[in-house]
């Protein structure tokens, strides 16, 4: 379906009244705003080609930029990967000597351009004296900063002490020596090899076990083979360990099975009759290099007495099998590889009639044996797989079976799948329905059955309406659903089948009829003017269908002579019949007739569909005096590609007219120019690229093109712009490229992506205003190639592409200024550091400066000369960087984007945390360098923590996702007791914040936003808000402006003075109308007062540092750091 209609769809369901049956006059009016193109883009641009028009080339590889490029530009370039992927030549000693310039104000860089630097002693000397200024406040800080000394030592010698501690305190999951070596000893290895050994041999034998077993594979595998005995033993004992770390384990096992030694074989058949071997995929190394001589070996030990032997040996046989599932279907027709993996499947057969005969660490290995057996061509299964269908609770392992049993033509599968059905409820019984389709499907009677059944089940099927299948205990309900819309799409002999059945429908339910053909007309490929008839005919045809017939009647085939005995009719029907026939002689008669119905109808289906209507109609009607039909004429004129269309739009409808002041869509941009820049002149012409995502606006560029100068515009999408002026040459390279590949003239590209960028170019002068839309262009020249060798897209892709980054790199290479109103002072511009925020405490000013790798440090700042100084210590207010240090290397947060910050989950010497660790998911108490400390086991978000750190309030899931509605708990973090929260359950339902001055959290209790009047939603539409005493469980609902609460917190909210009054700011980010007022907010009262409103601009309070005593707002804007009066 169109992305326009999509759009509406929504838009209709927000602003329209609920349609409660499928309606002529409710579907035409929701055709205008889903009008679409039906331009194919790829045969215009061949066609094109092939008359001999040129192709603009493919951007070029990046490369190096040259010696005389700026430090920062080098510095970009050669900290990326790609160079050292493509083995490219080093830098030039001018290209080093510029590096090391830049990553002296940017010392973050340091680890991502070592491997661009020679290994001299000189070279380390001088990344040594930069090495005070690396920042290194995270654990991924501590990770870099290892990396960059054990480079230094290597090298030149220096640090050794540093060095040696650090390889004293890895983290021994990382001592692999094939996989990520710890550059601190390997640097050892390199410069000091004797030592090195010692060393190891110290970690062997020291107290840590992981790093112990970690320190003796490496002996094991480096020693001379007299030497390794020891080592052996080592790993021998560890792998039998069941009391060490599961990765420890690991290390021993792989290290002991990826080396030939004398009774390697007995020794793994050995662990695999033991319980707990550990996880016994480490000891598949060997045996998949080796599997026809395993099987037997492991066939031996399924067939014994020993169950955890046959537990494992079954492990290890269904690992290849489910390589095979999912081989490419080309990769599977190996005659030697079927016959060995037929070997392997064979064995686990028992495992068919008792899902008890074995147990795995995957409980899905048993499901992967089911779902192999396919194509193996082992007929032996078919017993097994019809004892899943006939006796299995799980759908899944069900519909696998039927998948798996359908090679096999056994005359008792679709009986048994068809009776399985009733065993399942509706959701997990449709996959059942996918497949039994597949193996023979349904009868006619059946599928007539089923059909009725689901559409009196579900009176909005073929309305329009957006329609989620209801649970159903009758299996014909799902059944009738798939047919419709997962069968019907690819069956012509079952939409001949359901044209029938709504043909007999007619004299006795009408209704039911009309809906039936709506859903034939929406499933088909190429859907029957016929039936588009019948549902006008009766008055009952839906957006969807309405839709789908438009835009197939362009497609060969259309038969629009059926549309005729409805042009001699009346109303909507004869207008729309008009269209729908593709006769322009027949739309001209109604839009020169009387029938006000049918010029509406005629209008609206000619917009959606692109259909062409005569200019000499256009005119009448733009001067009608009945204004709905005015507006639609307006609007078909407005959205029109048709160039006949578009001259005519320009002549009577002029987008661009300086002399009256009409900009089209760049009137605003064209004011603020005139008023930021006093620009008093009028311009000529605007080049334009718009960008969104998502629907939401984002970046724009525009060149405004004036009589003495153009200006470039950059529009970030935050109502800030910023601005310089463009030589007369680069313009005149614009234009050179838009005339010579007629970029005006380029059709509408509509790509098979979903979501991603779209972008709108637009050249609009007082000749007319020419359009491109573009939906997800690819952007360089591997996108450009994927789609055009891969796709098989047209080669006139590459103009999209072009054109777009025509565009950015004109940009790029201008000296773009932010244009701030006046009053506005820059302190720091984002060209000499890129601002993320600020604080400020007397004459002590610092900034935290973001770099171009992500990561960011603090830095000193004078006002006096508005000059940065060194790296400074972060203060306490502001904590940034210190968000993971507590984190334990293994330990995954449930979520980054609802992670909360050390402030907020503060208890004692920990910080509290929601995550899973070792497949363990809960609240946990963090420390630096420990392993995290159970709390609860749950699943929970938005974790918050009381000022004396005893008690932990968190958002906790109910159902399997967070889509289902989710409740608030308590945790008392010294008895460790999880308590309810006495609130309802909600769709939106979460702690906001602790307020100190209550001694109380506030909790946020909203259902989820509806789509549509039908839609379920849990929780109240308008938020509330309530006050929690975490030790009494006791709720208080209040009111407030919580609005500027509501967003992440990586620091505490500046306090304004000791009372429990806030500086913050609330406002409003948007294309051209932003807006921030900094205010304080009273913890108390919850009301915010604003002190200062400012238009055109937004920070938030995380940006900014009031000096209240000095009068000034400091804030990090755009990447500069600005100064405001406060008053």
């Amino acid at each position: 379906m169109n992305r326009g209609l999509l759009a509406f769809g929504f838009l209709a369901t927000l602003f329209s009244p609920v349609l409660v049956r499928a309606d002529l006059q409710e579907a035409l009016e929701l055709l205008p705003l889903g009008s679409r193109s039906t331009e194919d883009w790829g045969k215009i641009l061949d066609a094109r080609i092939e008359a001999g028009e040129p192709l603009p080339d493919l951007p070029p590889p990046i490369t190096a930029p040259p010696d005389e490029a700026t430090p920062q530009q080098h510095l970009n370039y050669w900290r990326q990967r790609e160079p050292w992927a493509a083995q490219e030549a080093a830098p030039s000693a001018i290209a080093r000597e510029k590096i090391l310039q830049a990553i002296s104000t940017e010392p973050a860089a340091i680890p991502e351009v070592l491997p661009a630097f020679p290994t001299t002693e000189e070279t380390a000397r001088q990344i040594h004296e930069l090495l005070p200024r690396l920042s290194a406040t995270d654990r991924y800080d501590q990770d870099k900063l290892r990396t960059v000394r054990a480079w230094i030592y290597r090298h030149s010698g220096l640090g050794r002490d540093e060095v040696i501690a650090d390889a004293r305190k890895p983290d021994w999951k990382l001592y692999r020596p094939d996989r990520r070596p710890d550059a601190p000893l390997a640097a050892i290895q390199s410069r000091e090899p004797e030592f090195y050994a010692k060393l190891l041999e110290e970690l062997a034998l020291g107290t840590n076990p992981g790093l112990a077993v970690a320190a003796a594979e490496l002996l094991f595998l480096h020693s001379p083979p007299d030497a390794r005995t020891r080592w052996h033993q080592q790993l021998i004992a560890a792998a039998a360990n069941p009391l060490l770390d599961e990765k420890a384990r690991s290390i021993a096992v792989e290290a002991l099975v990826d080396q030939e030694w004398p009774g390697r074989e007995a020794w793994i058949l050995s662990c695999l009759q033991q319980p707990d071997p550990g996880d016994v995929h480490e000891f598949g190394g060997e045996i998949y290099r080796r599997l026809d001589h395993w099987i037997p070996l492991l066939t031996t030990l399924i067939g014994g007495e020993n169950q955890a032997a046959r537990d494992h040996a079954a492990c290890l046989l269904v690992a290849p099998l489910e390589s095979f599932i999912w081989q490419e279907e080309s990769d599977k027709e190996d005659p030697a590889r079927i016959e060995l993996l037929q070997r392997a499947a064979r064995p686990l057969l028992p495992w068919l009639k008792d899902p008890e005969w074995a147990a795995c660490r995957d409980a899905n290995s048993r499901l992967r044996l089911i779902q192999s057996l396919g194509g193996l061509n082992l007929p032996e299964c078919v017993p097994g797989l019809l004892e899943v269908i006939r006796k299995s609770p799980d759908s899944g392992e069900v519909a696998y079976a039927v998948q798996s049993i359908t090679p096999y033509h056994s005359a008792e599968a679709l009986p048994a799948a068809k009776e399985a059905l009733a065993r399942f409820d509706s959701y997990d019984r449709r996959m059942i329905i996918a497949e039994a389709h597949k193996l023979g499907g349904f009868s006619r009677e059946e599928s007539i059955a089923a059909v009725r059944a689901f559409l009196e089940a579900s009176p909005e099927a073929g309305t329009g309406l957006y329609h989620q299948s209801p649970p159903a205990e009758d299996p014909s309900v799902d059944i009738g659903d798939h047919l419709i819309f997962e069968a019907l799409p690819n069956d012509a002999a079952l939409r001949e089948i359901l044209t029938e059945l709504s043909d007999s429908l007619d004299d006795g339910n009408p209704e039911l009829a009309g809906r039936l053909r709506n859903l034939i007309v929406k499933s088909s490929p190429a859907p029957s003017a016929t039936l588009v008839t019948r549902l006008i005919e009766a008055n009952a045809i839906n957006r969807d269908a309405l839709a789908i017939a438009l835009e197939r009647k362009h497609h060969p085939g259309w038969d629009g002579n059926v549309f005729q005995p409805l042009l001699h009719g009346a109303g909507l029907a004869r207008g729309l019949a008009a269209v729908l026939s593709n006769d322009d002689d027949a739309i001209g008669v109604v839009l020169s007739g009387q029938d006000r119905e049918a010029k509406l109808a005629a209008l609206s289906a000619a917009d959606y569909a692109g259909s062409s209507i005569g200019t000499e109609y256009l005119s009448a009607l733009l001067s009608n005096e009945d204004d709905a039909l005015r507006e639609a004429t307006e609007a078909y004129v407005k959205r029109s590609k048709l160039p006949e269309v578009m001259a005519f739009r320009e002549l009577k409808m002029p987008s661009w007219d300086p002399a009256t002041g009409n900009y089209n869509m760049f009137y605003g941009t064209v004011n603020r120019l005139a008023t930021q820049l006093k620009i008093t002149e009028q311009p000529m012409e605007v080049f334009a690229l718009l960008s969104s995502i998502q629907g939401m606006s984002s970046t724009s560029w525009l060149l405004v093109v004036y009589p003495s100068r153009t200006i470039a515009v950059k529009n970030p999408g935050d109502g800030s712009i910023f601005t310089c002026e463009v030589p007369a040459n680069q313009l005149g390279q614009v234009r050179s490229f838009i005339q010579t590949y007629r970029s005006d003239d380029l059709p509408d590209l509509e790509l098979p992506a979903e979501d991603g960028i779209q972008y709108l170019y637009v050249h609009t002068s007082n000749t007319g205003t020419k359009t491109v839309s573009m939906d997800n262009p690819p952007e360089s020249r591997d996108g450009i190639l994927e789609w055009i060798e891969n796709e098989k897209m047209s080669k006139g892709i590459v103009h999209y592409g072009r054109l777009v980054l025509l565009f950015h790199d004109l940009f790029e290479k201008l000296p773009l200024r932010p244009g701030y109103r006046e009053g506005i002072d820059i302190v720091i511009p984002r060209e000499k550091a890129l601002i993320k925020s600020v604080w400020k405490q007397g004459d002590d000013l610092r900034v935290l400066i973001q770099n171009s790798s992500g990561s960011a440090h603090w830095q000193a700042l004078s006002l006096t000369t508005k000059e940065l100084g060194g790296p400074i210590g972060e203060p306490a207010e502001s904590p940034f960087l210190v968000a993971r240090a507590d984190l334990h290397p293994d330990f995954k947060v449930t979520s980054d984007y609802h992670f909360r910050y050390p402030w907020q989950v503060r208890s004692g010497d920990a910080t509290v945390h929601t995550g899973n660790f070792r497949d363990i998911g809960g609240l946990w108490l963090c420390r630096r360098g420990e392993e995290p400390e159970l709390v609860v086991k749950g699943t929970f978000l938005w974790e918050l923590v009381s000022a004396d750190g005893k008690w932990c309030v968190a958002a906790k899931a109910t159902g399997d996702t967070w889509a289902d509605p989710n409740v608030v708990v308590r945790i008392n973090l010294e008895t460790k007791q999880e308590l309810p929260v006495l609130l309802e359950k909600a769709d939106d339902l979460w702690p906001v914040a602790f307020f100190p001055a209550h001694g109380k959290f506030l909790i946020r209790r909203a259902g989820q936003v509806a789509i549509s009047e039908e839609d379920q939603s849990t929780g109240p539409r308008e938020p509330e808000f309530h006050l929690l005493d975490a030790s009494t469980g006791d709720l208080e609902k209040v009111s407030g402006d919580f609005q500027l609460l509501l967003d992440k917190s990586h620091r505490p909210f500046q306090a304004a003075n000791p009372n429990g009054l806030l500086w913050g700011a609330d406002g409003f980010r948007g294309t051209g109308d932003s807006k921030v007022s900094i205010g304080t907010f009273d913890t108390r009262t919850f009301r915010f007062e604003p002190v200062k409103k400012i238009d055109g601009i937004f920070f938030d309070s995380q940006s900014m540092w009031i000096d209240a005593e000095e009068g000034f707002i400091y804030a990090a804007l755009n990447g500069d750091l600005v100064r405001i009066p406060l008053r």
